[in-house]
């Protein structure tokens, strides 16, 4: 899950600084609730608080691209803190530990499907035309994050752009992946009964989200069946902390690879967290008594991988043409979202300096829409334009080359090296010994390479 980039140097003093920031108005949304948890020692609330009997930590992670869930029984806990049961999600491809965060609303306004069963069915729809009463949504979190004036008001607009408060969709989700993992507790084979009371919920939000998301999520839980006294809002980046701390680290030094505990008590680290909307930058330090205290106020922005996704849809236009695009946009959705999910798994799978090019595979409607507005083939268009040194079509595949892949990565990893240089340059964290890497840009190794260029002193 995590890679460690460490340097050495003497450690310091260091101020302690905790931000406190100010709470939204109460209105009728967020009068309802309370305040937002705080996670001073995101791992003593769970299996060690002694207030709650729980039995069960049930951790929903909702993210901007993919989501799914996990939890782990305190017994096991106990024996094993890496006990961790999570659900596999079916796809063309075999199991995944995530799936999509799609979703399928019925005209009567439930959840007919998630996740890579939502792409399909929404598939099926579109090919018998019976899609007008139905609503598909992707990628929505991050919604909570640009809207400005948040409220149980907000609409929010599927892909055909059809409307729907932004609060019920989000109950509808939480509530589906609650009774999802409900329903596979009570496959077990196990005659336990686990009461509800039982179960400590725990569900992960970016650490610079606002106050009011977060209150947002916690309500539209709340509503979708997940009790407020009994969830815990962790923030992501120390959720990824505590998992990695756990886990004995690959640490590269002057070359050589070795398997060390870079997370000790008393580290002082970085957890640079990149999901599929935003990066989320947060300083810690490891108590003597193995809890994280909080050396700097979170930061970071909108960079995480769905900018990638952005520079490869902005190369479909170049190629296409924003017409023929736009086009395909309003008649078969379902056909660039298709394509879209291809090009998320093969981000996770590329190897620069290994890999000479990838390949999309493009619908048939692609060609056949570019072929009807501009009169020729786009396999032949193509080889007359500036385009045609970064790419080229093989029958229905779409190859991108390398050098121009990568490109895509460059403005937002100029936008993380900046950002980090500028927080090694505070007092308060020139001496960070670790840098912790997580998300979904991890397996990138340019990506590290990048890293080192925040400090000299950074050796892999």
């Amino acid at each position: 899950m995590g890679n460690c980039i460490t340097k050495q140097r003497n450690h310091g003093y260091l101020d302690i600084h905790i931000p406190n920031p100010d709470y939204p108005d109460d209105d009728e949304l967020y009068s309802r609730i309370g305040e937002v948890n705080r996670i001073p020692c995101a791992e003593s609330l769970v299996f060690q608080t002694p207030i709650k009997n729980y039995i069960l930590v049930a951790a929903i992670d909702f993210g901007t691209t993919f989501s799914g869930y996990a939890y782990s029984f305190r017994h096991d806990y106990e024996r094993d803190k890496l006990k961790i049961y999570t659900n596999m999600w079916a796809h063309n491809s075999g199991l995944s530990a995530k799936a999509p965060s799609s979703v399928l609303i019925g005209p009567d306004r439930q959840v007919k499907a998630f996740g890579y069963e939502a792409h399909r069915k929404y598939n099926e729809l579109i090919e018998r035309e019976e899609d007008m009463d139905h609503l598909f949504f992707e990628k929505f979190k991050m919604m909570l994050f640009n809207t400005k004036n948040l409220n149980n008001k907000t609409l929010i607009r599927d892909i055909s752009g059809k409307e729907m408060l932004a609060l019920e969709m989000f109950t509808l989700v939480l509530g589906y992946l609650r009774n999802h993992l409900m329903q596979r507790l009570q496959n077990r084979d196990t005659d336990a009964i686990l009461d509800e009371n039982m179960i400590q919920w725990v569900l992960t939000v970016p650490a610079i989200w606002s106050e009011k998301a977060k209150q947002f999520m916690r309500y539209a839980a709340d509503k979708g069946g997940i009790p407020s006294k009994h969830l815990i809002l962790a923030l992501e980046p120390e959720g990824a902390s505590l998992y990695c701390k756990h886990l004995p680290q690959c640490i590269t030094m002057q070359g050589k690879r070795m398997t060390d505990n870079a997370l000790e008590n008393g580290t002082k680290y970085i957890v640079l967290d990149i999901g599929g909307g935003t990066v989320d930058v947060t300083a810690h330090e490891i108590q003597r008594d193995g809890t994280i205290q909080e050396l700097y106020q979170a930061t970071g922005g909108c960079w995480g991988g769905t900018t990638i996704d952005l520079e490869f849809q902005g190369l479909l236009s170049t190629i296409f043409g924003s017409d023929v695009i736009s086009k395909i946009n309003d008649e078969h959705p379902n056909e660039m979202i298709d394509v879209l999910l291809d090009f998320e798994m093969i981000k996770r799978s590329y190897e620069p300096g290994v890999t000479s090019h990838i390949s999309i595979k493009c619908p048939s409607y692609f060609f056949e829409v570019y072929e009807k507005i501009h009169g020729v083939s786009i396999r032949e268009d193509v080889k007359n334009t500036c385009t045609g040194k970064n790419v080229k079509f093989v029958r229905d595949k779409l190859l991108i080359y390398a050098d121009t892949y990568e490109g895509f990565y460059t403005e937002t990893l100029d936008k993380l090296v900046n950002h980090l240089r500028q927080l090694l340059h505070l007092d308060t964290l020139s001496d960070i010994t670790t840098l912790l890497l997580v998300g979904v840009l991890l397996n990138q190794k340019w990506l590290k390479t990048a890293s080192l260029q925040t400090s000299p002193y950074f050796v892999l």
